[in-house]
């Protein structure tokens, strides 16, 4: 007797179980699969969370936005402050700057990136609005010359406004692919010279300014779009189909920031902060994994547990995988003052903050984070605030 008992329990459970699966994987609206089901995995990892010291200053006085590393082990950082902006050079990991604008006719920037060759390469916003003529791209001479002279790319003539966050390398190993503010942009000879995608978004056409570009490991090339959320190419960026949003993300909002997802449930998948939180937690924002086949025939995953740490919803603007795959670290819309979140298995997060300093200028009173990168070479963890001080993670992650 209770064996048989033990036998309608256990079947009983398997039905229930069979149950949920069904529940919880359903169909988006738009035909594309996902599921929302809640990873609740701890965390398995002896390290510590990150925590900060401060190393250096930019030099720029304010509105710091991107930091990017050259093949050298260069550091640079960008602005995009009409007056005061530009780019600044650290030569030893961050603790000494020179300004090097030489060569610049505007000093707006944003995003940075780098060429097949090494050549470090930056665009303008806004250049127009501020009686500095028009966008440009910009090719530094830091290969083979002194690193410190910015040549303006004549082919086009106006970008119309160059890229917010990352730009890739395309799987042919030439072309660099450049989401930007008129659309995305092709170079395939170093940064000399751009074109646009013959068959890419075009902003005021179902789709605001482009924000960030990433690529897979499997040679996928994603875009984020304002107003259109994300675009995938397989031909090297010169043709692009839209995906959109995560399963109920109304809100057309910004796709700031993308990345690998490291280890935990959702490893290899292309992980992506989704906009637009707007001060509360809306459907279909925060962070989502999308795999684990390449777009189109992936599946939408929730990865954003305690996302928030407990702070004011806000867009995530930069996310970084450590070398070896087992940490993300990301930030938030820096005027918020909202502190870093951390993750380990890619799906449960936490703040660092330890070290950072508060800043009662911001919305919370915490730091003012523009920019996040990390050192391939050393898996130090480096944000830059608006005012241009450096901060380094004192252990590398």
């Amino acid at each position: 007797m209770i064996k048989t008992n033990s036998a309608r329990v256990l079947c009983c459970l398997l039905y229930l179980a069979a149950f949920c699966r069904l529940v919880f994987s359903q169909e988006a609206p738009d035909g594309q699969t996902f599921d929302n089901s809640v990873q609740t995995s701890s965390y398995n990892t002896s390290k510590p969370a990150p925590t900060w010291q401060k190393i250096g200053n930019t030099g720029l006085p304010t509105q710091n936005w991107w930091i990017q590393f050259d093949k050298k082990g260069n550091m640079y950082v960008s602005s995009n402050n009409p007056s005061a902006g530009g780019v600044s050079k650290s030569t030893d990991k961050g603790f000494h700057w020179t300004v090097i604008n030489t060569g610049f006719s505007c000093h707006l920037h944003r995003g940075m990136g780098l060429a097949p060759d090494g050549t470090l390469f930056v665009g303008n916003d806004y250049c127009n609005n501020y009686n500095q003529g028009s966008n440009h791209f910009y090719w530094l001479n830091n290969v083979s010359g002194s690193g410190t002279q910015w040549s303006t790319v004549s082919t086009p003539g106006s970008n119309g406004g160059g890229q917010i966050n990352g730009s890739v390398i395309a799987n042919d190993g030439k072309t660099i692919v450049s989401a930007t503010y008129s659309g995305i942009w092709l170079s395939t000879n170093n940064a000399r010279s751009w074109f646009l995608a013959p068959g890419g978004p075009i902003p005021g056409q179902n789709v605001a300014e482009g924000i960030d570009t990433f690529k897979q490991p499997d040679g996928t090339i994603y875009a984020g779009f304002a107003k259109g959320g994300l675009f995938y190419s397989k031909d090297n960026g010169y043709h692009w189909t839209k995906l959109g949003y995560p399963p109920g993300n109304g809100t057309n909002g910004d796709v700031w920031a993308m990345a690998t997802a490291p280890a935990g449930p959702y490893a290899g998948y292309l992980m992506v902060f989704a906009g637009n939180a707007g001060a509360q937690i809306k459907t279909g924002t925060g962070f989502w994994c999308y795999g684990p086949q390449a777009a189109p025939n992936g599946t939408w995953h929730f990865c954003g547990n305690n996302e928030y740490a407990g702070q004011m919803a806000i867009d995530v603007t930069g996310i970084v995988i450590n070398p070896a795959h087992t940490r993300a670290i990301a930030i938030h819309y820096g005027d918020r003052g909202t502190k870093p979140v951390y993750s380990d298995d890619g799906v449960n997060w936490k703040a660092c903050n330890t070290g950072l300093p508060l800043d009662p200028s911001t919305t919370l009173g915490g730091a003012n984070t523009q920019g996040i990168q990390v050192d391939p070479s050393t898996g130090y963890v480096y944000i830059v605030l608006k005012n241009g001080d450096i901060y380094r993670t004192t252990q590398p992650q």
